[in-house]
């Protein structure tokens, strides 16, 4: 006894392997003889699972939008949000100490500048990185890292090195410290205003980022108590437009839009 035959479906084109050849795919072409459009019920997926169960073909080869729709990979959200917003907790807890207590310990700030305004911001820039956001991605690493730094000189083991130094050699390092750091950061403004997208609330925080780190440095060279006072309602100023930024960044995933200042003098993908 001869066992049954399995009859394979015939494949004549590539047409036929992708279900363009059967009667629920209508061909209406574009004047560019282009654009094939697909009768309303093709892309039904319950329609379409119920009869491909009843023929030869399998339904996900039959369907590429089916395919495609089983296949996609995972995806991803928005780091910018969480980079945004553990640089405004930290920065908003800088504000404070130096707007109410200036030149007194801040060590306090320890656990969120290093594991939240540091490594959360370190690591979401390099996942903005792998987004293709490039300048997004340098800004949130460069300032992660400043904080991961800024942390680590709170550490007792660290800052308690710093006994062997004067006075005024910490505060002259302070002072050095803070100044490069704003010359980056005035850098970080001028790039933003020749990015493609700019906005004007990425200008906005680097710039109030930039008045707090110099009027730090020029606290520490004079010891003003006055300007320390002052860089804290700055840092305020920065961390209030970085909670906002990251709250519009947010809405845009919900189809929620809001103003950023998008300028026109940029360009725009």
């Amino acid at each position: 006894m001869t066992e049954p035959r399995m009859e394979l479906p015939k494949v004549a084109s590539e047409n036929t392997l992708y279900g363009m050849d059967h009667p629920h795919f209508s061909h209406t072409l574009s004047p560019n003889h282009l654009s094939p459009s697909p009768s309303p019920d093709f892309y039904h997926e319950d329609k379409y699972l119920s009869r491909a169960s009843t023929s030869t073909e399998h339904p996900l080869l039959a369907n590429p939008n089916l395919m495609r729709k089983h296949c996609h990979g995972p995806v991803a959200g928005n780091p910018g949000v969480l980079a945004l917003w553990s640089f405004a907790v930290v920065t908003l807890l800088l504000g404070t100490y130096n707007g109410f207590y200036p030149f007194e310990s801040n060590n306090i700030i320890l656990p969120t500048a290093i594991m939240f305004g540091g490594l959360a911001q370190y690591i979401a820039g390099f996942m903005c990185m792998i987004n293709g956001d490039t300048f997004p991605a340098i800004l949130f690493v460069s300032y992660g890292a400043f904080w991961a730094g800024s942390g680590l000189m709170m550490l007792p083991s660290v800052h308690g090195a710093l006994g062997a130094m004067t006075d005024t050699q910490i505060s002259t390092g302070n002072a050095v410290y803070h100044y490069l750091w704003s010359a980056y950061t005035a850098w970080n403004i001028v790039i933003s205003l020749k990015i493609k997208n700019g906005t004007f609330m990425t200008s906005w925080n680097l710039f109030f980022v930039f008045l707090t780190l110099l009027l730090e440095g020029i606290a520490f060279t004079f010891t003003s108590h006055i300007v320390m006072r002052i860089s804290g309602i700055t840092a305020y100023l920065a961390a209030i437009g970085a909670f906002y930024t990251g709250a519009v960044e947010l809405l845009e995933d919900q189809d929620e839009h809001y103003w950023l200042g998008h300028y026109k003098f940029c360009k725009h993908s």
